[in-house]
């Protein structure tokens, strides 16, 4: 029985195509195992996150200069005033209007 897988193994080693896929076959039963592939397939996977996220961070970081250029214009910073806090400069005019009570026919029971 001994003899007959040694004769079995060495006709199987004398075809170099049959060698190389049965390497193949132990190198990557070898990576499942050792758990090399997964690890490499999840470096993989965040580096695409990552570099994702540095773009993302890119085109912030671009529109974070536009808006510090604009903030130093002292007419954008007068209108993000007026806009944001409402705010006015001297000579505009201004309307209040006050809330409007409920009108007598209404209070009444």
């Amino acid at each position: 029985m001994l003899i007959g897988f040694f004769r079995g193994l060495n006709q199987l080693l004398q075809t170099p195509q049959k060698v190389m896929l049965i390497c193949l076959g132990l190198l990557v039963l070898n990576g499942v195992i050792d758990g090399s592939l997964f690890r490499l397939w999840s470096l993989h996977r965040d580096n695409v996150s990552i570099r994702e996220k540095v773009a993302v961070l890119k085109d912030k970081n671009e529109e974070m200069k536009v808006r510090l250029k604009k903030a130093k214009d002292p007419a954008f910073l007068e209108r993000e005033a007026r806009d944001r806090f409402d705010l006015v400069s001297e000579g505009d005019l201004v309307f209040v209007f006050s809330e409007e009570e409920d009108s007598p026919a209404e209070s009444t029971p």
